[in-house]
């Protein structure tokens, strides 16, 4: 996990280092990892958790993926930005705070 934080956080830098709007382009080479940790939040056995609590994490996860894909959908590299940094990093730096 601490890898695709590192990734995603890499890549929304550079963009806004460079503004060279690539942020979509970067985003899609980083679709697969993406995938990898959907598919682990997506097991419940993964989880310590009540039903209910769980249900919230994933429909709040897939909230973030949804705007992510809108975003890309549709090239809005300001949705793209905000879905990874006020939503997939943090999400991630929730379960790297956990493993500390």
């Amino acid at each position: 996990m601490e890898e695709l934080y590192e990734k995603i956080k890499d890549c929304c830098d550079l963009e806004l280092a460079r503004r060279d709007h690539q942020l979509v382009k970067n985003v899609k080479q980083l679709i697969p990892d993406i995938m990898e940790f959907t598919n682990v939040i997506l097991e419940p056995s993964n989880f310590d958790c009540d039903t209910d609590t769980y249900q919230a994490l994933q429909a709040q996860y897939m909230s973030i993926i949804q705007d992510l894909m809108n975003g890309m959908d549709n090239q809005d590299e300001v949705l793209v930005m905000d879905s990874l940094y006020g939503g997939l990093l943090e999400f991630i730096n929730l379960f790297l705070d956990e493993s500390e």
